[in-house]
């Protein structure tokens, strides 16, 4: 049995919870997760992609707690642009 995800976001929350509060907190990882199309608050832009998954749904809420941004959907790029992953036959990014 694999790590949950969700210890993976304790685990995450732990540290940034031990950080000086006038620090600035960057986040760098890969969540496999899919935040969509459309704006959600403060924390994604309205320039994301596809239709928001489970995982986008949890990294969304993680962010929320934590006042922090999905930077990648603030910014308007080329489709191309918007993703880093493509599965074999081209179908789905």
């Amino acid at each position: 049995m694999g790590i949950k995800i969700e210890d993976v976001y304790d685990q995450i929350e732990e540290k940034i919870n031990n950080l000086p509060s006038k620090e600035y907190t960057v986040l760098l990882g890969n969540m496999n997760a899919v935040v969509g199309e459309g704006r959600e608050g403060s924390v994604v832009g309205a320039h994301g992609l596809g239709k928001r998954n489970e995982r986008g749904r949890i990294l969304i809420d993680f962010c929320s707690r934590n006042k922090l941004c999905i930077m990648n959907a603030w910014f308007k790029n080329p489709e191309r642009r918007k993703y880093t992953w493509r599965a074999p036959g081209d179908c789905n990014r």
